[in-house]
């Protein structure tokens, strides 16, 4: 991932926390285990490739479950998962 977009992620996490707020769009508590969530271990295991394929599949299941669940917060993980497939392209 460019570092740019690694760091404004980390930095929007951690002000997050700081509030005391859960975000269960962009770092929800389920993910974590320890000191790293879920979506760090896929970009580690996963090629370039592989990772953005997996991000565009989350975020065509969120688009579809929209109307039946999740709804607005849905779509905003759907673009979650789209912005963080477009944070490894050139």
């Amino acid at each position: 991932m460019k570092d740019y977009a690694k760091q404004d992620i980390e930095a929007m996490n951690q002000a997050i926390d700081d509030l005391g707020f859960a975000d269960e769009v962009n770092s929800p508590s389920h993910y974590t285990q320890g000191p790293i969530e879920c979506i760090e271990a896929m970009e580690s295991a996963l090629t370039p490739e592989e990772f953005r394929g997996a991000c565009k599949a989350n975020a065509l299941k969120y688009i579809w479950r929209e109307q039946k669940k999740g709804g607005n917060e849905s779509l905003k993980k759907a673009i979650w998962y789209l912005e963080r497939a477009l944070s490894w392209s050139d």
